[in-house]
């Protein structure tokens, strides 16, 4: 009797861990669809003859995902603002660069359009020696208050939030980067910092 019952836990364990793992690897195939889009998107802005690209930064696909956001912006009736200087080359991957601006500023106006007319969000991106500091900061509703703890050092209800935090808590710590949130109520601040992140000739892929 003992016998059986313990095949059987170990039959349900063995269970929840195949389970565990399709769901990870569900979820992981999820985010890589949730941001294909986004990559198309820059990607069919740079190749598109006599395509505006307006030059924030001197990365040329970093300047198309800036330049295709402010016009979703303008179209949504949203101000966003973008001040940096022309950056280095950058150690992330030509898809962690679209990941990584293209969640921060997405999240941004999807809490405008929440927050109503007259939403803003500012991106501000400077070098401080060797690491690359990144603000965001945007328009929300002061009736929302999201867990701010919750979203800076665990995975997200990919429900209720998506898998955009997710995603881009991913790419800071893959470089091992810092980020901290802070909502202030009408408004939401992100700020991130990445550290050593000059690419010295580095390859994108």
């Amino acid at each position: 009797m003992e016998k059986q019952q313990s095949e059987a836990q170990l039959r349900m364990h063995a269970e929840e861990e195949y389970y565990d793992t399709l769901v990870e690897v569900n979820q992981g195939l999820r985010k890589v669809k949730h941001d294909l889009r986004k990559h198309m998107q820059v990607q069919d802005r740079m190749n598109e003859s006599g395509s505006v690209i307006i030059s924030y930064t001197g990365n040329r696909l970093l300047d198309a995902l800036l330049t295709g956001k402010q016009e979703e912006a303008q179209a949504a009736g949203q101000q966003l603002q973008i001040e940096s200087g022309e950056l280095p080359e950058l150690k992330l991957k030509e898809r962690e660069i679209v990941s990584l601006f293209a969640n921060l500023l997405d999240n941004a106006r999807e809490a405008g359009v929440v927050a109503g007319e007259g939403s803003r969000t500012s991106l501000r991106l400077w070098m401080e020696a060797e690491t690359l500091h990144i603000q965001v900061r945007n328009t929300k509703s002061a009736a929302i208050r999201p867990d701010v703890d919750r979203m800076q050092t665990t995975k997200p209800d990919q429900v209720s939030h998506g898998f955009g935090v997710s995603i881009i808590r991913e790419i800071v710590e893959a470089y091992e980067g810092t980020i901290q949130m802070q909502d202030l109520g009408t408004e939401f601040l992100t700020e991130i910092r990445l550290p050593e992140i000059r690419g010295y000739g580095m390859p994108n892929q």
